[in-house]
């Protein structure tokens, strides 16, 4: 997995079995701002907790910030699997069909 905002990356691997997984996250620093959660730049989140197909909850604590404890309620938004544009291009047909469909019901010059 992959990510990030205005401050920080995020990379990391996670292992799913059943509804819960764990997770290993790296963050690293790229921008001045606001201090982290953590109080630290950079750390290596580890995290667990349970999923459904639109949500994960979990728990997590960075190895270089001991005694502090990450809560997140994290919320799908995008999935890469197959991406909006080719969903839409599955259902329709190709253009050639649409305008051979156009040229038949309004008299056009399409041979067969």
């Amino acid at each position: 997995m992959s990510g990030g905002d205005t401050i920080s990356s995020y990379t990391g691997t996670y292992v799913q079995d059943g509804d819960k997984f764990s997770a290993t996250v790296a963050v690293r620093r790229h921008t001045q701002g606001l201090p982290s959660v953590f109080g630290v730049d950079n750390v290596d989140i580890t995290l667990s907790g349970k999923s459904t197909l639109t949500k994960a909850s979990c728990f997590g604590t960075a190895h270089q910030a001991p005694g502090t404890t990450l809560q997140a309620t994290l919320i799908r938004i995008v999935d890469h699997s197959c991406s909006c544009l080719e969903k839409r291009l599955r259902v329709r047909p190709p253009l050639s069909v649409i305008n051979q469909r156009h040229d038949r019901q309004y008299g056009g010059g399409v041979e067969e």
